[in-house]
């Protein structure tokens, strides 16, 4: 949690060094936060790379820690072990664990530093499920990458994807939300659609 401990904490307890927050992302062991000033900021666990530092001896910091490369970010989201932003400009950058190919990097191999993806653009919005990911751009289009065994993708396959695709069945996206093996969207007119693991409704 940024406190400086690794020490639990039964109480809430503010972060270090840490103003000016306007939003935060918290993952399974690790948190990203976003100033005001389009700088992003990490702590937690960096075993997959997760902290955006480039440090692979560093295996967890107790402090939040400026995420360097990347600068005017206005949209942020961390997943299990990776993570996902955009900048002002729609650009997106991804880092950390790429297991199955969620980071949309074209491969499957981690990263430990903020890596720019190039074939998407205009991005205004980011989520970022346990195994994959998705985006939305200024157009309400949404684009999905990563794990796909239960059809998270939203592709009308089963096959997990390394480079991000535009989905083409549905449009008109204002806001999506990538789970652990599945995905919901909210279209313009107010109607949700969903897709993916359903086995408990």
């Amino acid at each position: 949690g940024g406190t400086g401990t690794y020490t639990n904490k039964v109480l809430p307890t503010k972060a270090k060094y840490l103003t000016d927050i306007m939003d935060i992302s918290v993952a399974r062991s690790h948190a990203i936060a976003l100033k005001t000033t389009g700088d992003v900021y990490s702590t937690g666990s960096n075993i997959y790379g997760q902290l955006g530092t480039s440090r692979n001896t560093t295996r967890r910091n107790n402090m939040f820690t400026k995420v360097e490369g990347i600068k005017k970010i206005a949209s942020i989201n961390a997943s299990d072990s990776s993570n996902v932003v955009a900048n002002t400009d729609g650009q997106v950058y991804t880092w950390g664990s790429n297991i199955y190919g969620q980071l949309g990097t074209n491969d499957k191999t981690n990263k430990d530093v903020p890596t720019l993806i190039t074939n998407v653009s205009g991005i205004v919005s980011v989520s970022a499920g346990k195994e994959n990911t998705i985006l939305i751009d200024n157009q309400n289009n949404i684009y999905s990458v990563g794990e796909n065994s239960e059809g998270q993708i939203g592709d009308n396959t089963t096959t997990a994807q390394s480079t991000y695709i535009k989905i083409s069945s549905i449009s008109d996206i204002i806001n999506a939300s990538s789970g652990d093996t599945y995905t919901v969207a909210l279209k313009k007119d107010g109607t949700v659609w969903a897709w993916g693991d359903y086995n408990h409704g």
